[in-house]
């Protein structure tokens, strides 16, 4: 008669830790869905930062570029301010 209890017994654990475990390994997908689901939106938001940083990075070189080239202007008319203009009839 004690083989039946310990054997209801153990059915019903083992019920039990199916059903906990089941749960358990749900919660967990869920879970991991989730996180994929954040992993991959992050992942998005890096890109777009990156390409807005090239962006912007690609602006600087191009004013740095601008500037310089206006610099070299700016000191070839100076020049040709400071210099005298040939009289040419002298």
């Amino acid at each position: 008669m004690e083989w039946w209890i310990i054997c209801a017994i153990a059915t019903v654990f083992t019920l039990g830790a199916a059903g906990y475990f089941a749960r358990a390994v749900e919660r967990m997908r869920l879970d991991m869905t989730r996180q994929q689901r954040e992993a991959l939106h992050l992942k998005a938001v890096s890109t777009d930062t990156r390409d807005k940083h090239a962006l912007k990075a690609r602006m600087v070189k191009e004013k740095g570029a601008t500037i310089k080239r206006l610099s070299y202007e700016i000191r070839q008319m100076e020049d040709r301010i400071k210099k005298p203009p040939k009289d040419p009839l002298a």
